[in-house]
């Protein structure tokens, strides 16, 4: 290993041994998950409704959401709610009802891989109801488990 290589190693590993995983810091990391999402539903969405003619790109938008979907249960740790972070979305039924929150989550695991599966036919016929059903276990979701936001 030269130089610069090991250079690399040790920024990047003194890096990870100082990050903050404290509740703040992880309610700003799913914020900001959860945002990224919600902006691949929007650019999905206007592909599907025919407002933009980027077919091709809704595979990437999918796989987005489909890899996020694998981890988002994990984005909520204990003591990271909205008693310890106010201005979180999450409401404490998340904690109250995480067996029903992963149940929430599986439906949208499920939602999010049809999509991409849909995606990947190229077919609209087979996209739009595919996407429709993302969107539903967003909404799921939301309902349940997210206060609603002040705009």
């Amino acid at each position: 290993m030269n130089f610069r290589s090991l250079t690399v190693f040790a920024l990047l590993a003194a890096s990870a041994a100082l990050a903050d995983d404290s509740p703040q810091n992880a309610a700003r990391y799913r914020h900001v998950v959860m945002e990224g999402v919600g902006d691949h539903m929007k650019a999905s969405a206007l592909v599907v409704k025919g407002e933009v003619g980027r077919t091709a790109d809704l595979k990437a938008h999918a796989k987005a959401m489909n890899d996020a979907a694998q981890y988002f249960d994990q984005l909520f740790p204990k003591g990271s709610g909205p008693d310890v972070v106010p201005k979180s979305n999450a409401l404490p039924k998340i904690w109250e009802d995480w067996e029903g929150f992963v149940k929430a989550n599986e439906t949208f695991k499920k939602a999010s891989a049809d999509f991409l599966a849909a995606t990947e036919s190229g077919e609209m016929e087979k996209i739009k109801p595919a996407f429709g059903a993302l969107g539903k276990s967003c909404g799921g979701c939301h309902d349940t488990y997210r206060k609603d936001e002040e705009h």
